[in-house]
């Protein structure tokens, strides 16, 4: 199992993406519109969100104050595909993309472009 803690500044959000395994998000506090497949769920302190393996989903804070959320995954290492991305200035032109982590060993390694699910549109 992999645990990994989010602190979500007002306004900000987790870029969609998907995951090859599942993830339960555990909201602790704050008020979040989740983006999961074709639906956007709006949810506050205490939701949980259950996502499938190869689901698009992210998160915007739509509160005034700092989301915190965990995700939980039933593996160590979690591949992560950016569908889209949080640009840092200067790097607006350049793609998605994959990356994984290893909550074991604290490796993160960058994979190349990311590759959509299936049937995504």
């Amino acid at each position: 199992m992999a645990v990994i803690y989010e602190s979500v500044g007002a306004g900000n959000k987790i870029p969609r993406h998907w995951h090859d395994v599942d993830e339960v998000i555990i909201i602790e506090h704050g008020d979040a519109t989740v983006h999961l497949g074709d639906a956007d769920l709006d949810v506050s302190n205490g939701a949980t969100v259950f996502v499938p393996a190869g689901t698009v989903h992210g998160a915007r804070n739509r509160g005034d104050a700092p989301l915190k959320v965990r995700a939980v995954f039933p593996a160590t290492t979690v591949r992560m595909d950016l569908v889209e991305r949080n640009a840092l200035p200067g790097t607006e032109d350049l793609p998605p993309q994959a990356s994984i982590y290893d909550a074991r060993t604290g490796d993160f390694r960058r994979l190349g472009d990311t590759e959509l699910p299936e049937g995504y549109r």
